[in-house]
């Protein structure tokens, strides 16, 4: 699962096997590490919850807790749909856009690609 963030800005891509870990577990989790220690790293994580309505993100104690509305992650998960995405107020005016996504094959690899487990990208010609 990979994690990118820029500015007010969250995003994760997961791999097919990735997806499907999650529509089985309802949870799927991954770690950054800073030091030896577990408090030394970062954690983040998305889960299934049928308590959302809207997808959401916060963060505590190092961990980044991504919560999925639980009829829109079985929708994700069994269907084409690439993405689920929301914006979430965080005060001062400001907005944390979150995008969970599919992660395509890219149609130009390149030599450090790693286009192993990826979704077949919709526009390739194949």
């Amino acid at each position: 699962m990979k994690l990118l963030m820029r500015n007010d800005s969250l995003r994760l891509r997961l791999t097919q096997t990735e997806v499907d870990r999650f529509a089985a577990a309802g949870v799927l989790e991954d770690a950054v590490g800073f030091g030896p220690t577990d408090d030394e790293g970062l954690v983040y994580r998305i889960r299934r919850d049928e308590g959302s309505t809207t997808l959401s993100a916060d963060l505590l104690n190092n961990q980044i807790d991504i919560r999925i509305p639980a009829a829109e992650a079985t929708e994700w998960t069994g269907t084409k749909k690439v993405a689920i995405e929301a914006q979430k107020d965080i005060g001062n005016g400001r907005t944390l856009n979150i995008l969970i996504e599919k992660d395509f094959a890219r149609l130009k690899p390149r030599r450090s690609d790693d286009v192993v487990d990826k979704f077949p990208n919709p526009r390739s010609e194949s």
